[in-house]
C-alpha cells in the first residue's frame, strides 16, 4: 500500500467537508440558507439545547491539539500537528460515526488553551484534547473546572487506550454524545481497560466498548439523554451496514404541506443539520487505516510539513478549508442571537462552499463578542484553515476584526457581508450601466444604509470611476462636516463621499439620483421617491427579507431595472455568486490576502456571463445557481492575484477553470476538489 504522504497529497489531507443536503435548486438552497434557516436559528435562539438537535452540534466534537508533546522538537512548528489531528478525525468518522473537526491551536499557554476551550463549546458535544502535555493538560483542566457545559477528554487520561488500539476513544465518545452526559467520569477508563481486545474483530471490540460504556453512563444516572444500550446499539449497527446516511430520518408527506420556513426546521431536525464530516479514505479495515494513520506515517508528513510549512497546503486539508465564523451578533435580520443561534447560518453556509465552490468549510461560532478576543482568538486556531470567512459581525466591530486579522495573518481574511454584497452590487451594477447607457463618471448614486455592506459597497464603487455617491443612514445624509451619529467608519467614508456636501433626509437626496442601492429597512423607498429620480433610474432594493420597496411598486413608479436580494424576483443580488469562486480562486494559488483588484475582476466575471444578447433589464445577473459563475470567478480571482503578487503558487487560471467546472459536471474525487 502507498504511504500516507502519497494518499495525503493525492486529496488534499485526509479529513474533508460532506454534505447532508446537496443545494442543487433554488428550492434546496432556501431550505438550506435563506430564507428557510432564519427559523432555524430563531428556534435555538430561544432554546439553545436545540443546537444539538437543529445542527451538526449534535455529532460533533472538536479534535484540539497545541502540539506541545511535540514542540519540544527542533523541527516542529503549528502546522505540524495538523496531520495528527486530521488522522484522529478520520478514526472517529469511520468507526464511531462521529464527525470530529480537527484544529490547531498556536499557543502552549495554559490559560489561554483553556479560553480557547470554552469560547468554541457552541460547536461541539464533546472535545478531545489530543497530544497536550499532562502539565499543561492538568492546568487546564483546572481553569475549566465547573465553567465548560461538554465533557473533554484529556489525551493524558486515556493513553493507555490508545496503546492497546485506537477504536477505544471513538466508542467512548459514541456513547458520550448518545448519552448526553456532561463530563466523562473517570471509572469509566477501568471499564474499558478491563476488556481484551486480542479477542475480538474491529467492529466486535467497537459494539462491545460502545456497550459497556453506554450501559456504565445509563445505570449510574449521569446520562441527559433517553435513551437505552439497545437503542444505541441498534443505531451504531445500522451505521455499519448502512453508512453515515443511516442517521437520516426521511421526509415524511407531511412535510411537504408546511410553510417553507416550517419545512427547513423539520429538514434540520431530521439531518441534524446540514453538514457533516467525511473520511476522504474509503477503508473498511481497521489495520488498513493504520497503516496509513499510523504514528510512523503520520510523523513523516509532520518532517514533510517542518521542512516546508507550505506544504501543509498540498498534505492536509488546510489547502482546501475555510473557516465561516461568526460571534452571533448580527444574525442575517435577527440581530444579536448569540453563537448557537448562528450556527445554523454558518453551516448553511458552510453547505454552499462546498456545492458551488468545492470548498471544505468549518462552521466555527464563539462566544465572545470582544473584539481583541475573538482576533486573539481566531489567529490562535488559523493554522488549519487555508482561509477565513468572516460572517454575521456587526459593525463597527467586523471593520476591526478584518483589518486586524488581515494585518495579523498571512492567509485570504473575507467578510462575506461586506465584501460578498460589494462584489454582486458591483456586477449586476455593470451590467445595469450597459443598459441605461449611462457613464459610472456621470451618474449619481444614493446608498441607503451605512452599515458593513454599504461602506464595502462604497468603496468598490469609488474604485470604478463613480464620482458622485452618497450614504444615508437614519439621520440623512452622511457628509464630512456632519456631526451627529457619526462613528470613525463614517467619518472616514464621508471624506470620499457627497463631493457636493448635500444635506437631508432620503427623499431630499435622492432628487435626480440615476441609481438607488439599498442596505437598509423594508419600506425605506417610496414611488414618490422613485418619481423623482433621474431618467431611466435604476433601483437596487436588497434588504431581506422585505426589501425597501417591493419590485413592482418601483415599476409601477418608473423604475427602469430592479433588483432585491429575494429568489422570488428577477435580479438576484445574492452572496453565492461571489464567496465560493473567491475563495476558491485564492485557495488554488495560495493567495496571501484578497484584494479589491481581485473582488472587481470577481464582479467582472460575474457580469460578464450574460451576453449583450441576453441582457435585459429583467437579466442583469446570473442566477444565484448558475453553475457558470463560479469557475469563471475562480479563474478570474486567480489570474489577479497572480499579476498582483499576492500568489504564492503559480496555477494556469485555465486549469483552476477547468478543474472547477468538472467537479460540478463530473463530480470527480481529484486532487484539489
Amino acid at each position: 500500500m502507498k504511504n500516507s504522504i502519497y494518499y495525503r497529497e493525492k486529496y488534499n489531507g485526509l479529513w474533508g467537508i460532506d454534505l447532508k443536503v446537496p443545494v442543487r435548486d433554488s428550492y434546496s438552497l432556501s431550505l438550506v440558507y435563506t430564507p428557510g434557516v432564519g427559523k432555524v436559528s430563531s428556534v435555538v435562539a430561544d432554546d439553545v439545547q436545540k443546537s444539538f438537535i437543529l445542527t451538526n452540534r449534535g455529532n460533533s466534537i472538536g479534535v484540539i491539539t497545541d502540539g506541545s508533546t511535540f514542540s519540544k522538537d527542533e523541527y516542529f512548528n503549528p502546522y505540524c500537528a495538523i496531520p495528527t489531528v486530521e488522522a484522529k478525525a478520520v478514526y472517529y468518522r469511520e468507526y464511531g460515526g462521529i464527525d470530529a473537526y480537527p484544529l490547531v491551536v498556536d499557543t502552549n499557554n495554559p490559560q489561554e488553551l483553556a479560553n480557547v476551550l470554552l469560547k468554541l463549546t457552541p460547536n461541539f458535544a464533546g472535545i478531545d484534547l489530543l497530544n497536550v502535555t499532562p502539565e499543561i493538560s492538568e492546568k487546564i483542566k483546572k481553569i475549566i473546572n465547573g465553567k465548560i457545559d461538554i465533557p473533554v477528554l484529556y489525551s493524558h487520561e486515556y493513553s493507555a487506550l490508545i496503546n492497546k488500539n485506537n477504536i477505544f476513544e471513538s466508542m467512548l465518545f459514541r456513547a458520550v454524545i448518545d448519552t448526553g452526559v456532561d463530563a466523562i467520569p473517570q471509572n469509566i477508563f477501568k471499564i474499558i481497560e478491563q476488556l481484551n481486545c486480542e479477542d475480538y474483530k474491529d467492529f466486535e471490540l467497537a459494539k462491545t466498548v460502545l456497550t459497556s460504556t453506554a450501559k456504565s453512563l445509563i445505570e449510574s444516572g449521569e446520562a441527559k439523554n433517553n435513551i437505552t444500550v439497545e437503542q444505541i446499539i441498534e443505531k451504531y449497527d445500522k451505521y455499519i451496514v448502512e453508512g453515515k446516511n443511516s442517521w437520516f430520518e426521511k421526509a415524511t408527506p407531511e412535510e411537504a404541506s408546511m410553510p417553507l420556513v416550517e419545512q427547513s426546521v423539520e429538514l434540520h431536525r431530521r439531518t441534524g443539520g446540514v453538514v457533516q464530516v467525511e473520511s476522504k479514505l474509503k477503508l473498511k479495515e481497521l489495520s488498513s487505516l493504520n497503516d496509513i494513520c499510523s504514528v510512523d506515517e503520520t510523523n513523516k508528513v509532520m518532517k514533510e510539513i517542518a521542512r516546508d510549512y507550505t506544504r501543509a497546503h498540498d498534505l492536509t486539508a488546510k489547502g482546501n478549508l475555510v473557516a465561516v465564523v461568526s460571534d452571533g451578533s448580527a444574525v442575517l435580520g435577527l440581530g444579536n442571537i448569540g453563537p448557537e443561534g448562528a450556527l445554523p447560518v454558518m453551516e448553511g453556509k458552510a453547505a454552499l462552499f462546498k456545492s458551488l465552490g468545492g470548498v471544505d468549510a468549518m462552521p466555527i461560532c464563539l462566544r465572545t463578542q470582544d473584539v481583541d478576543e475573538l482576533v486573539e482568538i481566531i489567529s490562535q486556531l488559523s493554522p488549519v484553515w487555508g482561509g477565513i470567512n468572516l460572517e454575521d459581525i456587526a459593525a463597527p466591530r467586523c471593520f476591526e476584526i478584518e483589518k486586524k486579522l488581515i494585518d495579523k495573518l498571512n492567509i485570504p481574511i473575507f467578510h462575506d457581508d461586506q465584501h460578498g454584497t460589494a462584489v454582486v452590487v458591483l456586477a449586476g451594477f455593470l451590467n445595469a450601466l450597459k443598459l441605461t447607457g449611462k457613464k459610472p463618471e456621470d451618474i449619481k448614486i444614493v446608498i441607503n444604509g451605512a452599515g458593513a455592506g454599504a461602506i464595502a459597497v462604497t468603496n468598490l464603487l469609488l474604485q470604478s470611476d463613480v464620482k458622485s455617491l452618497i450614504l444615508c443612514d437614519t439621520r440623512g445624509a452622511i457628509w464630512d462636516r456632519r456631526a451627529d451619529g457619526m462613528n470613525h467608519y463614517k467619518t472616514e467614508i464621508a471624506q470620499r463621499t457627497n463631493p457636493d456636501k448635500i444635506k437631508g433626509d432620503l427623499a431630499e437626496v435622492i432628487k435626480g439620483a440615476d441609481f438607488f442601492i439599498g442596505l437598509s429597512a423594508k419600506d425605506a423607498l417610496t414611488q414618490e421617491m422613485v418619481k423623482s429620480m433621474n431618467n431611466n433610474p435604476v433601483v437596487f432594493a436588497l434588504a431581506n427579507p422585505y426589501p425597501e420597496i417591493m419590485p413592482d411598486k418601483a415599476k409601477e413608479a418608473g423604475a427602469f431595472i430592479v433588483a432585491t436580494g429575494r429568489s422570488d424576483f428577477k435580479n438576484q443580488v445574492n452572496n453565492s455568486l461571489a464567496f465560493p469562486g473567491i475563495f476558491r480562486g485564492a485557495l488554488d494559488v495560495k493567495s496571501k490576502k484578497i484584494t479589491n483588484e481581485m473582488k472587481i475582476a470577481a464582479a467582472k466575471a460575474i457580469a460578464d456571463l450574460i451576453t449583450e444578447d441576453e441582457l435585459n433589464p429583467e437579466y442583469i445577473i446570473p442566477h444565484a445557481l448558475d453553475l457558470r459563475v463560479p469557475p469563471a470567478v475562480a479563474a478570474a480571482v486567480a489570474q489577479e492575484a497572480i499579476q498582483s503578487n499576492m500568489a504564492q503558487t503559480i496555477v494556469n487560471p485555465d486549469e483552476i477553470f477547468e478543474r472547477v467546472k468538472n467537479y460540478f459536471y463530473t463530480n470527480l474525487q481529484t486532487k484539489k476538489y
